[in-house]
């Protein structure tokens, strides 16, 4: 929704002021490889990686970048093919390279996949409230479950604002003199102290409801500094505070305990996610979607949950299938019936399967 505001804001902001970054940010954030060019230039470390050219030669990647490496389209999505969302692949063997590469070259345009060396870690993010140039609020979070299939995170924690990160988002926000609100995603290895940035969201972010709930309400605070009313100073927020969206929460621990190997991690799986819900009783804990004070879509979510996984189960037994069966049949007596009442007794009547 944002690409179409912002190619048509002329249209808007006459009437309206749209809370969406400005068109120069766009460029620059909305654009990985950009991005990269701007935190290059403000001394933040990134990984190692390049534009990825047409035709390019699997053994000289491999040898180039090593192997995992993880090749990225330059964004997303692209105003002209909203509907289609490009992901990220990390490639772990030659084959699957040669595999990703085929599908580069079939989409090739504009120079619009990179490739990175594939660098372990966790990852960190730190969101900001900045106006031209200038920080003006900062909250980071860490992920403590990630959705395995999308890269985003179900489950996260806030902690205390490291300053290496904030002094790296101080610079690319200063170097580029953005206004607004963004989250700045990082890659730190545990074992080494390193770290590097890995892309700028330029907008809200999903995990928005912890800062919320945290006490950093980015929402309010960035609508107040549109309106011109923003002078307050810098929010503080609790730390360690929880906040959870249960539905693709549930979804990853089902995905995860199908992957364990044997019946003593499955266990140990499920325990250490019910040992979570403590932090429930304790205060701890948030809910993306349940909330005092409109708990209706996360209680609508959970019924929607649990009714499609009673019926993946009931769909497979015997009886389910035999009522299943006798309901189309009938329907389908019904429609023919409406068909052959209402049709005229001269014309044919063609049954299409």
């Amino acid at each position: 929704a944002l690409l179409p505001l912002n190619q048509f804001r002329e249209q808007f902001e006459n009437k309206t002021i749209l809370a969406i970054p400005a068109r120069q940010h766009v460029v620059d954030f909305f654009d990985k490889v950009n991005t990269r060019r701007i935190a290059i230039a403000c001394d933040v470390p990134v990984a190692p990686g390049r534009v990825l050219s047409e035709k390019e030669n699997v053994n000289a990647l491999a040898a180039e970048f090593g192997l995992p490496c993880v090749i990225k389209p330059r964004a997303s999505y692209e105003l002209a093919t909203l509907y289609s969302r490009r992901s990220v692949s990390v490639v772990r063997t030659k084959d699957e390279l040669a595999h990703v590469l085929r599908d580069v070259d079939e989409s090739y345009h504009d120079e619009n996949y990179y490739i990175e060396q594939f660098l372990p870690g966790s990852e960190v993010c730190v969101s900001v409230l900045a106006r031209d140039g200038e920080l003006l609020q900062a909250f980071q979070h860490h992920r403590e479950h990630e959705l395995l299939d999308s890269g985003g995170s179900s489950y996260r924690v806030s902690a205390p604002l490291n300053a290496d990160y904030e002094g790296a988002c101080v610079r690319i926000v200063r170097n580029t003199k953005y206004t607004g609100l963004a989250m700045f995603e990082f890659l730190c290895d545990q074992s080494t102290g390193k770290w590097n940035l890995l892309e700028v969201n330029a907008r809200p972010w999903g995990s928005l409801p912890l800062a919320i709930a945290s006490g950093v309400d980015f929402p309010y605070l960035w609508c107040q500094m549109l309106m011109g009313e923003y002078g307050a100073s810098r929010k503080t927020y609790k730390t360690p505070y929880y906040a959870r969206n249960t539905i693709n929460d549930l979804y990853s621990i089902l995905k995860i305990i199908s992957q364990r190997d044997g019946l003593t991690a499955k266990v140990a799986t499920i325990f250490r996610a019910i040992g979570e819900l403590g932090r429930i009783v304790s205060g701890r804990e948030v809910n993306d979607a349940i909330t005092r004070d409109d708990a209706r879509p996360g209680v609508v979510e959970l019924w929607d949950f649990a009714r499609e996984k009673v019926g993946v189960l009931l769909d497979r037994t015997p009886i389910a299938r035999a009522v299943r069966r006798a309901c189309r049949a009938q329907r389908n007596r019904r429609n023919l019936k409406a068909v052959l009442k209402s049709r005229k007794e001269d014309l044919p009547l063609n049954i299409v399967f």
